[in-house]
């Protein structure tokens, strides 16, 4: 006898989101992004929560791999731009945004995010700010090294939220990569 889906879904933590259509991802390109200082524009993977969405977004976990290239040594952080409104305009908090319609992470859902996301150059009125620390470090490697392809994955499980109007950027603290890194950025979007 099976078991019903939404039975099943009970027995694990993001199972019930899953199949009612709340659970989503955001993707860079294969290629990869050299993550970039904050700065007005650039390669910032971004998640926008805009004015009027009508949910609140919990960030489940982020995952990082190193596609190619030298790394230099140092960390990354999210930054965040407050106020962003609903629509990149000129002299808005976010000039232009390049959104990649993120995926449900139900293969085969025909749900639609509420929500923005860009894995690639964006442009700031004013850069965004630093919000608090993404706990990977970043070392010396280089293609054919053993850690190259290793994949970094946070897990946030509720403790970072973004509300509507405000978006979120991926930056690195120090310097700009050298490296190109792949980013995977899956959330839950919960009505308000």
């Amino acid at each position: 006898m099976a078991i019903p889906v939404q039975m099943q879904a009970a027995h694990t933590l993001y199972g019930q989101p899953l199949v009612d259509g709340r659970l989503f991802m955001g993707v860079s390109a294969v290629a990869g992004l050299a993550l970039i200082t904050t700065a007005t524009t650039g390669g910032h993977p971004t998640l926008w929560n805009p004015v009027g969405s009508g949910v609140n977004i919990s960030i489940v976990s982020l995952s990082l791999s190193v596609k190619d290239g030298t790394n230099a040594f140092g960390s990354l952080g999210w930054y965040k731009t407050a106020n962003a409104g609903a629509v990149a305009a000129t002299a808005a908090p976010i000039a232009t945004f390049t959104n990649v319609a993120p995926s449900p992470c139900l293969v085969g859902s025909a749900q639609t995010s509420k929500v923005f996301w860009s894995p690639t150059t964006n442009t700031f009125t004013a850069a965004p700010v630093y919000y608090a620390p993404i706990p990977i470090n970043l070392y010396p490697v280089t293609v054919g090294a053993v850690v190259v392809g290793t994949i970094w994955r946070v897990v946030y499980d509720g403790t970072l939220g973004l509300a509507p109007g405000n978006a979120l950027s991926i930056c690195s603290v120090e310097a700009t990569t050298t490296s190109k890194i792949i980013s995977k950025l899956l959330w839950e979007e919960i009505p308000i």
